[in-house]
């Protein structure tokens, strides 16, 4: 599954912080790209469903038949996934996080 420019766009939004530095913020962009790509299909879906579909959890669970304390943990953990992989990514590269 290729992730497409726009939820990348979504997952970066998510991790919004105040960061003066433009080419910081494209290098970590970048670096979630290449996260999401080696993502699992099922974390991916569940990024879509609530980044990109705008769905609650509460609707993502229904969907996905889990409850919404399920959903909510797993997508707090894609997201610390999502930002220790970035990370790391970008230490490896020299930029400073």
């Amino acid at each position: 599954m290729i992730v497409d420019q726009e939820l990348v766009d979504l997952v970066a939004l998510a991790f919004a912080e105040q960061e003066p530095r433009r080419d910081y913020w494209l290098e970590r962009k970048q670096a979630l790209k290449d996260c999401l790509d080696t993502m699992p299909t099922r974390s991916k879906l569940l990024l879509r469903l609530k980044y990109d579909q705008g769905l609650s959890a509460l609707n993502v669970a229904k969907r996905l038949c889990q409850s919404a304390d399920a959903v909510l943990k797993a997508l707090s953990r894609i997201r610390q996934m999502l930002r220790q992989c970035a990370e790391k990514k970008l230490k490896l590269q020299g930029v400073r996080v």
